[in-house]
């Protein structure tokens, strides 16, 4: 099954890329796949949510950002 997307989440953290501009610095926390009947989500199993920073003056949520897969990702067909 082929990764369509990653799943993402801020992690509080942040980085300086190599231009010295401050970059947010995420954890992958799932993908999203294409199955044989439509795209469902695999969630990594060690992942607590509730241990992520949120903004509590947006509701009692986090934003799960989706990113295009990249390097080994673009190579792993999971084996399902």
């Amino acid at each position: 099954m082929p990764i369509k997307k990653t799943l993402n989440v801020k992690d509080g953290r942040t980085y300086m890329n190599k231009k010295g501009e401050e970059k947010n610095s995420y954890q992958q926390i799932g993908r999203l796949v294409e199955g044989e009947y439509g795209d469902f989500i695999f969630l990594d199993r060690h992942i607590n949510l509730s241990g992520f920073p949120h903004d509590p003056t947006k509701g009692n949520s986090i934003a799960v950002s989706l990113f295009d897969p990249k390097g080994k990702e673009l190579d792993d067909d999971l084996p399902f």
